[in-house]
């Protein structure tokens, strides 16, 4: 089975509605989403009282070992909270009543139940249906992925806690197995997870990244990242669940975050250190499994301009635990 999101994607940009009104911390009205250019999708952001644009195109930068930056500058224009402070971050709320995705009300005009769908996959766990995220960093398509019951009525979008049981990595695989183009991948809580309700994300992906050409070094039933910033564990793509649950069901139980991403090449496993969820060089953002596997994503023109290969393969090292733990950890 293959869905191709790309072609629904592009429909969906093409229609307009791929847009957000917010007010930046001036108060000046803006309009930022995703259009149609003349090479694709691209982000755009324009001050409503003048349809002026008011920042310039995202631009990718490739490093000499194979790590990327891409600069989008319209999420530097969307207020956001910071993290308190390095470390680890609170625990996110679990009431469906807190969720970001607004999972339960549809009356809030950000409830991911008012945005349409753009498939959905009957797994052998779970049916998981597929959104626009409301603000995507690649322009080219950002998907989430929730569990759905379009039996009942109304489509309910169950409340489920983001941590994984053995179907839902059934349905993980499954998924990123019939995404074509696309890269899938799930953060667990304190791992880069913004909400604390199940879902899976993907975000497309025509490149390799810089984990899949990583050197690699076997270790028992094992193959570990090695010579490569974060420590994480590599398995082919087409991996037995059960294969991929045994140190995924050890690392859960052991309470250490964890980051997920099928790419082209593989599935990557990284397993983070716990108290190492924001760093104190990058404190305005989390991390996820896109970035561990090889795309550092920065909005901040600053930023953008000190920020060095050698500043990203520093903070992804710190993020993870080192690989003599990891394989002790899963008892390799």
């Amino acid at each position: 089975m293959s869905i191709d999101l790309t072609q629904a994607w592009n429909a969906l940009v093409a229609k307009g509605t791929m847009k957000n009104l917010f007010e930046d911390d001036s108060g000046r009205a803006i309009e930022a989403g995703v259009r149609m250019g003349a090479l694709g999708p691209e982000s755009y952001a324009i001050a409503v009282d003048t349809g002026v644009e008011i920042c310039g195109p995202a631009e990718l930068t490739r490093f000499a070992s194979g790590m990327e930056m891409l600069f989008n500058p319209v999420g530097k224009l969307k207020p956001h909270t910071r993290p308190p402070k390095a470390g680890r971050q609170p625990d996110l709320k679990t009431e469906a009543a807190a969720c970001p995705f607004g999972c339960q009300d549809a009356d809030n005009p950000l409830s991911i139940r008012n945005r349409p769908s753009l498939a959905e996959v009957a797994c052998p766990g779970l049916r998981w249906r597929a959104y626009p995220n409301v603000a995507p960093w690649e322009a080219r398509g950002l998907l989430v992925w929730l569990p759905c019951q379009p039996d009942l009525d109304g489509g309910e979008l169950p409340h489920l806690p983001q941590a994984l049981e053995q179907s839902h990595l059934e349905d993980f695989l499954t998924v990123a197995r019939s995404a074509e183009g696309m890269a899938t991948f799930f953060n667990s809580l304190h791992g880069g997870a913004s909400a604390n309700h199940l879902h899976f994300q993907s975000v497309y992906c025509d490149r390799l990244l810089a984990a899949e050409s990583a050197d690699r070094a076997v270790r028992g039933s094992y193959t570990f990242l090695c010579n490569y910033p974060a420590s994480g564990l590599v398995f082919p793509r087409d991996v037995p669940a059960q294969a991929l649950w045994n140190p995924i069901e050890k690392i859960q139980s052991a309470r250490y975050p964890l980051n997920l991403i099928g790419l082209s090449s593989g599935v990557y496993l990284f397993v983070r250190h716990p108290e190492h969820e924001i760093l104190e060089e990058f404190p305005g953002r989390a991390f996820g499994a896109i970035n561990l596997a090889g795309l550092f994503i920065t909005s901040d023109a600053e930023e953008r301009k000190r920020v060095t290969e050698q500043a990203i393969a520093l903070a992804y090292g710190r993020l993870t635990i080192d690989r003599e733990s990891l394989a002790d950890l899963i008892g390799a």
